[in-house]
């Protein structure tokens, strides 16, 4: 997110009596409001024979003070009034932020401030945490992102505090006996917790923030002291030792990952801000021009795609890194990369970085900064907050945006960096040679020095990219020809556009969807493989094509989905029509090349791979989505397709798509009626056949009145459970009754499995449309507990929940006033509007689906809400579908009454879909 000052909110910064700064934001509008506090302590405090104690310290403040006993007293009071809770501890900070409606914020704020200022440090809280942060990590052990960081820690300086261990774990706690845990956890808090270590940001509506309303919260805030000061980091060593650069670090993932990262060792960069030279440098590298780095390595058939951007940081010390997603040829030429990339910053370091490219790319960023959505106010409060430990709220405000100070020697002696030197390599492969486990995450790996690059014989003609084209100076907003919400249809029998304008969000900017559905596309899972295949060789060679117009604000994305493929392109107006229409006409026309054939397929073959190989319940969600849509397939099945397909197939089976197409689209943003109509015209005159016999159903399995099981075979070591309640319907009396229920049921879900019985750490409840027929999904999973007790679990939450809805009934109606609130908010931004107005493309002429749901929730009565649960969740009643890993018990004894099965395939052939 870049954080900018907005010309419609004002900030204000102050200082308390007791040393405490917060900033203030205020909104002309703003549906909640939002407060983030930062603690300046994070995982470089921890002490040393107890790692990842700041971690379990923010645990603990969630186990109850001594005003509010109850720790999920205030989870519960922001989740039923449309609020949100988190909290995070990073390297140097600790964060606990939440927004909510106004007119709770100050009870909000209450319950807060008391678990950070007086937490009870129960021991019973403690024997709570200790397990949560243990199911934390165990729930981490294969993700490859953990696993790496884990192995950078220990191939780094080891007297620096990044190389401390920061979850925590079991093992580590249990050093301690609880008595010593409590007197440690005190101790912390009390070093830290401290009016000058603490950073506020609130934002909140502006005719709300009185002058009553800001004396009561800075009242509040005063009840941290100064007495103490906060402990400060001693002056950093060095991340890295000579010994810790010019090294290859090979790692053996988890998953079926082929990548080769390169990171530079620089100096700290903060001082250059102003001129961003990382942001100019990942620019160049990303950048697909004719004889670039990215063009080179892609054309010799080395990578998928490089990503280049900065890594970890402190006051000494940035990491910049650059992401080689490698192919097979690239694993076995990494040699040949490394010399090619050094060939580059050679060629870079020589040709310097002239004036035109640093205005060219400080003007994309102003253009950005200028006409950026406006943040959300809880993600502006928690970095505001953050910030303040090192910045000035001015300063805050501006690092990430300004960019204003060219200087021809800053950038030599920037480059100058990148050489063999200043680098470690890590190469990430199935086959990797290893000899080291890393402490923690037990990741393979082995650490070798980098020999000398061979020097390459070939002359590389390297050339950087010339002024992009797509750079506009027209950001006019055009006339207002419609009402607000107004729609118009261009149609004709063959072709429907919709379009209406957004000059309420007074920006330049737009969006475009099209859908292009062909019974050629799905019905079998050969159909799917192929159209997956295709999407992601044309999105390829398109993004090469059109890498000018991503860099100058105008993006395009082409993904699949249940009838077909679908295009959108959003960002600056002008020429993003023009955009358009060149890829729906490209599509019909573009080859796809067999190196990219070769690349794109190897790529998708290990992503469905990997899929394979995700946490259990995330597998059983794929079952379940594939199960009640009936045009979706397992990606099993369309794995054992794709590894038979070849091009020549793809090009006989896509010039099928183009026969006869159903092609439908919506058109939102700074447009005129006459630019649309243009736009229909001339789509009509494309050489795509229309065909609207040809658009597919959303079909929905209709469960709900049966009881079906699905029992997933389990290689991960974690058991998991879905369980899934299905609405009779998809009117908006169903949608009412399940949004209502979840919305009850959620906190009390999380707060029985998660912090009362510790079954695991991955547990909650949502609503869970599928194709608009409302459903909750409740799941939990487990690296102690077998399926069968977690279905046992959730299903007694379910059924205590029914049997005490009466106590329910003096709440009920403030809790439908605040839900009802929930919806009646407008969209925030163009994007937001337009991805809605998608959505309800079918009805998009009448009342939108949040203004029914309005309207139906207020007039929700108890009694009506009562007996929709009872038909729900009473034990007589209940008719659910439940996806679990295989149990050694076999199937749970109280799922008796269901219809078994071992795969979706199998379940499927019986579904009625409607």
């Amino acid at each position: 997110m870049l954080l900018s000052r907005l010309a419609e909110r004002e900030y204000f910064a102050n200082t308390l009596q007791n040393k405490l700064e917060f900033a203030l934001i205020k909104c002309p509008k703003a549906p909640k409001a939002s407060f983030s506090i930062s603690i300046g302590m994070g995982h470089f405090n921890d002490p040393d024979n107890c790692p990842g104690l700041s971690h379990l310290l923010e645990h603990m403040l969630f186990t109850g003070s001594h005003a509010y006993t109850d720790g999920n007293y205030l989870h519960d009071l922001l989740h039923k009034n449309g609020g949100f809770i988190n909290a995070w501890t990073s390297a140097e900070t600790c964060n606990f932020h939440f927004d909510c409606p106004h007119t709770i914020f100050h009870e909000a704020l209450d319950v807060l401030l008391d678990m950070l200022k007086y937490p009870n440090m129960s021991l019973n809280g403690i024997q709570q945490e200790v397990l949560a942060v243990d199911a934390e990590f165990q729930l981490r052990q294969q993700d490859d992102v953990r696993r790496l960081y884990d192995i950078h820690k220990e191939t780094a300086n080891s007297e620096h505090p990044f190389t401390k261990f920061s979850v925590g774990n079991k093992g580590i706690f249990s050093r301690y006996s609880e008595n010593e845990l409590q007197t440690m956890l005190k101790q912390h808090h009390e070093q830290y917790f401290i009016s000058s270590n603490i950073k506020v940001a609130i934002v909140a509506e502006q005719s709300w923030l009185n002058s009553e309303n800001m004396q009561a919260i800075t009242d509040k805030l005063s009840i941290f002291d100064d007495k103490l000061e906060a402990q400060s980091i001693p002056q950093l060593p060095d991340l890295y030792l000579d010994e810790h650069k010019q090294i290859q670090i090979e790692v053996k993932p988890h998953k079926f990952t082929q990548n080769l990262m390169l990171t530079y060792c620089l100096p700290n960069l903060s001082t250059l801000n102003r001129s961003k030279p990382i942001l100019l440098l990942s620019h160049l590298i990303e950048d697909s021009n004719e004889n670039g780095l990215q063009w080179r390595l892609k054309r010799l058939g080395y990578i998928v795609e490089v990503i280049a951007s900065g890594g970890i940081n402190d006051k000494r010390h940035q990491d910049i890194n650059i992401n080689l997603r490698l192919t097979d040829k690239g694993a076995d030429n990494v040699e040949n990369i490394l010399t090619l990339v050094c060939s580059w910053f050679e060629f870079l370091q020589q040709q310097g970085i002239e004036h035109w490219r640093f205005d060219e790319k400080a003007q994309q960023l102003a253009l950005q900064v200028k006409h950026a959505p406006s943040p959300s106010g809880i993600d502006e409060a928690v970095l505001l907050a953050t910030r303040l430990h090192e910045y000035t709220l001015d300063q805050a405000l501006s690092v990430d945006t300004v960019m204003d100070r060219y200087d021809s020697d800053t950038f030599d002696a920037f480059l100058a960096h990148f050489k063999p030197a200043n680098l470690r390599v890590f190469f990430i492969h199935e086959n990797a040679k290893t000899d080291k486990v890393s402490a923690q995450y037990e990741a393979p790996y082995s650490v070798r020095n980098l020999e000398a690059f061979a020097e390459s014989n070939a002359q590389y003609d390297w050339s950087l990219p010339q002024r992009n084209p797509y750079m506009s100076d027209d950001f006019n907003i055009v006339k207002a020809e419609l009402t607000a919400n107004q729609i118009i249809n261009f149609e004709s029998d063959d072709l429907l556009i919709k379009f209406t304008q957004n000059t309420a969000f007074n920006t330049p900017k737009g969006d475009c969807y099209f859908s292009l559905e062909s019974p050629n596309m799905i019905g079998s899972a050969r159909n799917i493989a192929i159209k997956r295949l295709w999407v992601e060789c044309i999105s390829e060679q398109l993004n090469n094509q059109y890498n000018s117009a991503e860099l100058a604000g105008i993006h395009f994305r082409l993904y699949g989905h249940q009838g077909g493929v679908s295009l959108h392109t959003s960002g600056f107006s002008h020429r993003q029509l023009v955009l358009c229409e060149e890829i729906l006409r490209a599509l019909t026309r573009v080859k796809v090349t067999p190196s990219t054939f070769l690349t794109m397929k190897e790529k998708l073959q290990k992503s469905l791979q990997n899929t394979l190989l995700n946490k259990p319940v995330n597998q059983l969600f794929s079952e379940l989505n594939c199960l009640y849509q009936e045009n979706t397939i397992g990606q099993k099945s369309i794995l054992e397709e794709l590894n038979s397909v070849f091009l020549p197939e793809v090009q006989a089976h896509v010039e099928k798509y183009f026969v006869e197409t159903h092609v439908e689209g919506l058109v939102v943003g700074n447009w005129s009626l006459e630019q649309a109509e243009k736009l229909f015209k001339r789509l009509k005159n494309n050489a795509i056949h229309f065909n609207k016999a040809h658009k597919s159903g959303r079909r929905v399995a209709d469960l709900h009145k049966q009881n079906i099981c699905l029992m997933k075979e389990n290689h991960h070591g974690e058991h998991a459970v879905v369980h899934y309640l299905q609405a009779k319907d998809s009117s908006v009396e169903s949608k009412c009754l399940f949004v209502a229920m979840e919305k009850l049921l959620s906190p009390i879900i999380f707060d029985e499995l998660r912090n009362k019985q510790n079954l695991g750490y991955l547990v909650g409840c949502g609503y869970m449309p599928i194709n608009k027929r409302p459903g909750i999904a409740s799941y939990v999973q487990s690296p102690n507990y077998q399926s069968d007790v977690l279905l046992e679990a959730i299903e007694n939450v379910l059924e205590d929940f029914c049997k005490e809805i009466d106590d329910i009934e003096p709440i009920f109606d403030n809790f439908i006033n605040s839900l009802s609130k929930q919806f009646s908010s407008e969209d925030t931004n163009t994007t937001q509007y337009a991805q809605r107005l998608w959505l309800e493309f079918e009805i998009i002429e009448e009342q939108s689906e949040n203004a029914n749901f309005y309207k139906q929730i207020k007039e929700l009565s108890f009694d009506e809400f009562k007996a929709g649960i009872l038909a729900l969740l009473s034990s007589t009643n209940m008719k659910r579908s439940v996806f679990l890993t295989t149990a050694t018990k076999g199937a749970p004894t109280r799922l008796s009454n269901c219809t078994f099965a071992n795969s979706v395939i199998e379940l499927k052939k019986s579904c009625k879909y409607v």
